[in-house]
């Protein structure tokens, strides 16, 4: 069946999400700056640009 590949590939989008929530709140605890909120829309595909952006290290 095609129930393993399709909940492993939802684990680990929701384990990319919880990363990217962890560094958002680490960007607000180090930083004086404006930085991201921890509420974001994470579309998919989600590159590997799309995660960095994400995260506030888009510079």
């Amino acid at each position: 069946s095609g129930e393993p590949p399709l909940l492993l590939a939802a684990s680990v989008h929701c384990a990319a999400r919880e990363a990217i929530k962890a560094a958002r709140s680490d960007m607000r605890t180090y930083s004086n700056s404006e930085t991201p909120s921890v509420f974001f829309r994470m579309d998919t595909p989600a590159t590997m640009d799309y995660i960095k952006e994400l995260c506030g290290l888009d510079n």
